[in-house]
C-alpha cells in the first residue's frame, strides 16, 4: 500500500495525525475547566476535612461528610468525562496497530541513542515475574519496528507540541503581559491599606485621622 515511501516518514505522519485526532477527541469530549474545578473543590474540601480533624470538630466533621456526600457525583461524572475519550481512542488503536504491522513487515528503525521503553518487560510483568521485571528496568532500546516507532513519534509529537505551547505563550507574555496580574496586585495593596485595624476597628487612614486629632 505505501510502497515507494519511506516508512520512517509515513509511520511518522500516520502517528502526527492520530496524535491531533486523539486531542480534537480530548478537546470536545473533556470539560477541562470543569473539570478544574471540581478538582480544586475537592481539594478545598480535603483540607478543611483534615484541618478539622486536627482541631478535633466533630461539628465541622459532620458538615464536611455531608457536603462529601453531595459532592461524589462530581467526582464520579469527573471519572466518566476522563474515560469517554477512551471510548474511541482504544478500538482506533486496536485496528491502528495491526494496520501499521501488516503494511511494514520488515520495518525496523535504529536511533543513533537509546530510549527507555516498558513494553520489553511486560511478559515479565504479565508472568507475575516481578524480581526479572525490576531487575531490567527501565529497558532502553534504540532498535524499533513499526509499532514501537509509532509510539516514539507519537511521544515526541506531544513533547515538542508542549514544548512549543510553552515557548510561544513566554513570547507572548512577554510582548503583551498581562497588565490584569498589576491591576490585581494595585487592588490587593488598596484593600491591605483600606483594612479595619484588629485593635480600634478603624482603618489605617482613619488610625492616622485619630492620631493626629490626638497630638
Amino acid at each position: 500500500m505505501f510502497e515507494g515511501f519511506d516508512g520512517v516518514y509515513v509511520i511518522f505522519a500516520i502517528a502526527a495525525l492520530y496524535y491531533i485526532g486523539s486531542q480534537f477527541v480530548l478537546n470536545k469530549l473533556v470539560d477541562k475547566e470543569k473539570i478544574k474545578k471540581i478538582q480544586a473543590e475537592s481539594k478545598r474540601l480535603q483540607k478543611e476535612m483534615s484541618e478539622a480533624t486536627k482541631a478535633n470538630d466533630e461539628k465541622r466533621l459532620s458538615e464536611i461528610s455531608a457536603e462529601y456526600e453531595k459532592f461524589m457525583h462530581k467526582m464520579m461524572e469527573m471519572s466518566f468525562m476522563q474515560l469517554k475519550p477512551l471510548i474511541i481512542i482504544i478500538p482506533a488503536l486496536m485496528i491502528l496497530t495491526p494496520f501499521l504491522t501488516h503494511n511494514f513487515k520488515g520495518f525496523e528503525i535504529i536511533l543513533p541513542f537509546p530510549l527507555p521503553v516498558i513494553y520489553d518487560g511486560f511478559p515479565k510483568l504479565f508472568s507475575l515475574d516481578i524480581n526479572g521485571f525490576l531487575s531490567g528496568f527501565p529497558y532502553w532500546r534504540n532498535l524499533f519496528g513499526p509499532r514501537g516507532w509509532f509510539w516514539v513519534s507519537v511521544i515526541g509529537t506531544s513533547v515538542s507540541v508542549s514544548l512549543i505551547r510553552a515557548i510561544y505563550n513566554k513570547i507572548k507574555s512577554s510582548i503583551n503581559p498581562d497588565v490584569s496580574s498589576a491591576l490585581k496586585q494595585g487592588e490587593a495593596e488598596e484593600n491591605q491599606s483600606s483594612k479595619p485595624d484588629l485593635n480600634t476597628g478603624l482603618s489605617e487612614d482613619e488610625s492616622k485621622v485619630e492620631d493626629e486629632k490626638k497630638n
